[in-house]
């Protein structure tokens, strides 16, 4: 899949969001990898194209006819080596016996 800068109308390949991007982006629908960065791409609802100005429109891509924002965020390998498995706790876990 493509996004499209708004700005630039640079084309960049992207992937669909995993828990790796979850943890940091919640909302992100997909990524796209970088040498020096993992950026993030937001559904933007309510938002159209004309609502952007042109200084800022280099923050935001088309990716099948939608509008999204993009964010950067470090190296997705520092993304993974970031990840923590939620643990299951048990009110039991924290009781003396």
């Amino acid at each position: 899949m493509i996004a499209t800068n708004l700005l630039t109308n640079e084309k960049v390949e992207i992937i669909e969001a995993n828990k790796y991007i979850h943890q940091v982006f919640p909302k992100a629908e997909y990524y796209s990898l970088s040498e020096s960065y993992t950026c993030a791409y937001e559904f933007c609802k309510g938002i159209s194209v004309n609502d952007i100005p042109n200084e800022f429109r280099y923050c935001y891509d088309i990716i099948n006819n939608k509008l999204y924002r993009h964010t950067l965020t470090s190296k997705y390998d520092k993304l993974i080596k970031m990840y923590k498995e939620d643990l299951q706790l048990n009110i039991f876990d924290f009781l003396e016996v």
